[in-house]
């Protein structure tokens, strides 16, 4: 009776079991348990992912899209953009006169050594004046004006245009600085560049009239010694302080240069490579 049992137990096909609990851990429902998902287009080809079976709703992105995309922790915040640059209209300004800053001198005038000629050499397209200012000082506020009072100015000379000019005028011996007037610690002592009413050993200025100047009816004589610069005239300045070598000589500095062009002050910026050393210095008494 119980083979006969047996036998009909097994000629019955076995039912699925009842519930997930049913089949043993790490296995499935047998094959063709359930029904197939039907899959969209795509699939097979590896563009799309398989749907979730346990989540119908939900469709992974492609494998490729994690490894174009890092994690949240990797992305960085975007950089601001930087600020349109503005650009600057330059223009290229005609100088008419120009001291040669290299060939700047003291020379001491003979049988009186406490005197020192101030000499040079410079260029001019135009009839232009040349001024000299010891322990002076510019005014930028009031148009350049040029202010001294340690020393009587000398008058001022005029040159006719020309290239290669030497100054001064020959036999001229009023430009020139009096140590017996100054402190020797103030003609030593060169100034910042940008202190306001800097006291400077030593001021040279040319002047000449432009153009429109002429044809305004400007001339040089209607200009006043050291006085305020004019619209229709235009200028060189060179600032520059005194040096005393080991031998007890006298040289002079170039500390800077200033151009006056319609109406506007330009300080001249030095291009490396154009001067010598010696250019910067001057010469000896």
């Amino acid at each position: 009776m119980g083979n006969q049992q047996s036998r009909r137990q097994q000629g019955q096909a076995a039912a699925p079991p009842a519930g997930p609990a049913a089949y043993p851990p790490g296995s499935g429902p047998p094959q063709g348990a359930y029904p197939p998902v039907p899959q969209p287009q795509g699939y097979a080809s590896g563009q799309l992912q398989p749907p979730n079976q346990f989540y119908p709703g939900y469709r992974p992105p492609p494998p490729q899209q994690y490894a174009q995309q890092p994690p949240r922790y990797m992305q960085q915040a975007p950089k601001p953009q930087p600020p349109p640059q503005q650009l600057t209209k330059t223009a290229t300004i005609r100088n008419s006169v120009n001291l040669k800053k290299a060939t700047l001198r003291l020379q001491p005038l003979p049988g009186n050594p406490q005197q020192l000629l101030i000499s040079f050499t410079f260029d001019n397209s135009a009839p232009c004046r040349v001024s000299t200012f010891v322990a002076a000082t510019e005014e930028p506020t009031q148009g350049c004006r040029i202010s001294s009072a340690n020393q009587p100015w000398a008058p001022p000379a005029r040159f006719e245009k020309g290239l290669g000019l030497q100054f001064p005028p020959p036999g001229t011996t009023q430009h020139v600085i009096d140590l017996s007037r100054h402190a020797e610690a103030s003609l030593l002592t060169a100034p910042a560049p940008t202190a306001a009413g800097a006291v400077y050993p030593l001021i040279i200025r040319l002047e000449t009239v432009t153009e429109r100047g002429l044809k305004e009816g400007h001339t040089l004589e209607e200009l006043l010694h050291g006085g305020p610069q004019q619209g229709w005239m235009q200028s060189q300045t060179t600032f520059a302080s005194l040096m005393k070598g080991e031998d007890g000589e006298w040289e002079v500095r170039v500390l800077k240069q200033k151009i006056w062009v319609d109406g506007i002050s330009y300080e001249l910026q030095e291009i490396y490579g154009m001067d010598q050393a010696v250019g910067a210095g001057g010469g000896r008494a």
